[in-house]
């Protein structure tokens, strides 16, 4: 007898107690039943395929939304980003024109220097257009 009690208690140890959220797992498991081959067949010839052209399009059109949204999404980050670089390319011009003005009023300077302190004037928007450039590739690649 005592070794049938421990054996009880040692199957009884291993176990976890039953809760009602495995019952309800079970149950949804019992009623999930594959239907059998001849209910899809009549289902296929005479079942209401309405509901499923419903679903089907409230799905595609749940993913049209969301496309639409990225591409408007995109476009205003691009927007935004190249006008942000032009407004950058242009400050950057000013300031590059100003520094060849104050740079180059000494009259010691022979033509080389000054030739020099002006190069930024004519380098900053060619660099600018080559990084708008570069920065629209990668965009329309990234499409």
């Amino acid at each position: 007898m005592a070794t049938e009690s421990e054996k009880d208690l040692g199957d009884t140890a291993g176990t976890a107690p039953v809760t009602s959220t495995d019952n309800e797992a079970k149950e949804k498991k019992k009623k999930k039943k594959k239907k059998g081959l001849l209910s899809r067949i009549w289902n296929s010839l005479f079942g209401s395929h309405k509901d499923d052209f419903e679903k089907r399009l409230q799905h595609i059109s749940k993913e049209e939304a969301a496309v639409i949204a990225r591409t408007v999404k995109r476009s205003h980050s691009w927007r935004r980003m190249s006008r942000h670089l032009i407004i950058l390319s242009v400050l950057f011009e000013v300031i590059a024109v100003a520094y060849a003005i104050m740079t180059t009023r000494s009259l010691e300077l022979n033509w080389k220097m000054r030739a020099l302190r002006v190069l930024p004037m004519f380098l900053l928007p060619g660099l600018s257009f080559v990084t708008y450039s570069a920065l629209w590739s990668f965009t329309r690649m990234s499409k």
